[in-house]
């Protein structure tokens, strides 16, 4: 399913165009660096995370609630991420094709993930206790930025 778009390119263009070829690859490439590179990364931008909620938890460990950066904007704004992802791979499929079959892995991955941050949610309120309802509070936003 996760290459719905690319197969719908395969089996309904006769000619294959370089331009797919190349956009296909550069996807890929982005979905590396967004989901490989990028976590691993301590700063945003190149920036030093600003905000953040220290604190000890019941069982006396010391934890840290990130509020800027990428976490900042979103609660899960890395299943955004996800989601362009699977737009990024459908997209070019629809737009030659015109199938509805291109867009099976985005529809799948949105359908997934949005219910998982529900979950999130809950189980991180369990975990973090009042400081999960802080982060909530600090960070509204749940997987779009500005939006939802």
């Amino acid at each position: 399913m996760f290459v719905s778009g690319c197969l719908c390119l395969h089996l309904h263009v006769s000619s294959r165009d370089t331009s797919c070829l190349l956009s296909i690859c550069g996807n890929v490439c982005i979905h590396r660096y967004y989901f490989k590179i990028a976590p691993s990364e301590p700063y945003f931008l190149g920036c030093v995370p600003q905000r953040s909620i220290d604190f000890t938890t019941k069982q006396g460990s010391r934890r840290r609630i990130l509020m800027s950066g990428w976490w900042g904007l979103a609660r899960h704004v890395n299943y955004l991420g996800e989601m362009i992802q699977g737009a990024a791979f459908a997209l070019p499929g629809y737009l030659v094709t015109s199938s509805p079959q291109a867009w099976l892995y985005f529809l799948f991955i949105t359908s997934i993930l949005t219910p998982r941050q529900h979950d999130d949610d809950e189980l991180c309120r369990r975990k973090y206790g009042p400081m999960w309802e802080e982060y909530m509070r600090r960070v509204p936003y749940r997987i779009i930025p500005w939006v939802y």
